[in-house]
């Protein structure tokens, strides 16, 4: 699936396209990776093979966690005089984890569905490692 909203700077869908890409199979956990602009919206939506159909999210679902996801990185970003930059953040749910990635060398954001299993502290390293960035 992908997701090229009306007002999407083209440069930006491109950048994301590529992240989407590149990430979405590095690591056997990711399930599914959106690419986010600063407001949530998504520009690129990919899913792994592993991830069943009855679990996919519709577009109501991505919008609204697209939205959240943005509110939740500023609110930690409204700390970082105090707790320093936000990386990441990470949610534990019953079915599956998710990791939140802010990137603001490419001013988008990820937002990851794991397996429960997973660690997300690695895969957020393996992305990390593999984009060259700190």
């Amino acid at each position: 699936m992908s997701v090229r909203p009306s007002h999407a700077d083209p440069e930006l869908t491109k950048t994301a396209e590529r992240l989407a890409t590149d990430l979405l199979g590095l690591d056997p956990a990711i399930l599914s990776l959106m690419v986010m602009d600063k407001t949530g919206e998504a520009l690129v939506i990919r899913r792994s093979d592993r991830l069943a159909p009855p679990d996919y999210a519709g577009d109501d679902i991505v919008r609204k966690l697209g939205v959240q996801a943005s509110v939740v990185l500023a609110a930690a970003m409204s700390a970082s005089n105090i707790m320093g930059r936000t990386e990441y953040i990470i949610g534990s749910f019953s079915k599956f984890k998710v990791l939140i990635v802010h990137l603001p060398e490419y001013d988008l954001s990820l937002g990851i569905r794991l397996t429960t299993s997973s660690s997300g502290e690695f895969v957020y390293q393996k992305i990390r490692d593999t984009l060259g960035t700190s």
